[in-house]
């Protein structure tokens, strides 16, 4: 019994060691909406029919930190939808510039990896707004090639309503109409006929409602 005993503590000892050495570094959950988009559809909104220009844009295309960005499904639908552009007679950007032809990127270094931004064009041509306040920053990981942050938050990016207090909601206006209704802070720069901050804006249940 003693010599079983002592068999089953060194076996525990002997994989706690193994463990202990090996563990990789914890990091927090990465804040995916869905399932991950698939790399070639990544590759494709990147590229268009041009499928090798990651080696353009990133040293190393594997860990090109746009590719990552743009794996979250909330960002790849916004940036998608958004870099078509519809209704406007743009210009496609290059690659190293931007997607499609409505949508601006930058890629910066940081402490801990790259953050990749990326805001909407004033070559939509917007009549009385300023589509290049509407910004998305996704704070990639050098160490785990995952998104650590995204700012705003999904939710914002998602629904164009939603909010966590008054302050998040402006109100919109039409042609010659002072107010139409209202949105978060995110989309009110995305209004082509203006917004402005209003007092007729509320944030209830997490949406901006008219009071």
């Amino acid at each position: 019994m003693g010599r079983n005993l002592f068999l089953l503590l060194a076996i525990v000892l002997l994989l706690v060691g193994c463990g202990t050495g090996n563990t990789p570094t914890m990091t927090s959950p990465t804040p995916w909406a869905g399932e991950p988009v698939a790399p070639d559809a990544v590759v494709t909104l990147i590229c268009g029919p041009r499928m090798n220009c990651l080696s353009e844009i990133c040293a190393d295309p594997v860990r090109c930190p746009l590719r990552v960005a743009l794996s979250h499904k909330v960002v790849f639908d916004f940036v998608k939808t958004l870099s078509e552009c519809e209704g406007c007679n743009a210009p496609e950007f290059t690659t190293d510039k931007g997607i499609g032809t409505c949508i601006e990127y930058q890629m910066t270094e940081t402490s801990k990896g790259w953050g990749v931004e990326f805001w909407v064009s004033q070559n939509c041509h917007f009549r009385h707004t300023e589509p290049d306040r509407t910004r998305l920053v996704v704070e990639v990981s050098a160490e785990t090639l995952t998104i650590d942050a995204i700012t705003p938050p999904v939710e914002y990016i998602q629904d164009p309503m939603y909010c966590q207090s008054d302050g998040d909601c402006l109100c919109l206006s039409g042609s010659g109409v002072p107010f139409v209704g209202c949105t978060n802070y995110f989309y009110a720069p995305l209004h082509w006929a203006g917004y402005y901050s209003c007092g007729d804006c509320l944030c209830e249940d997490n949406q901006c409602v008219s009071k």
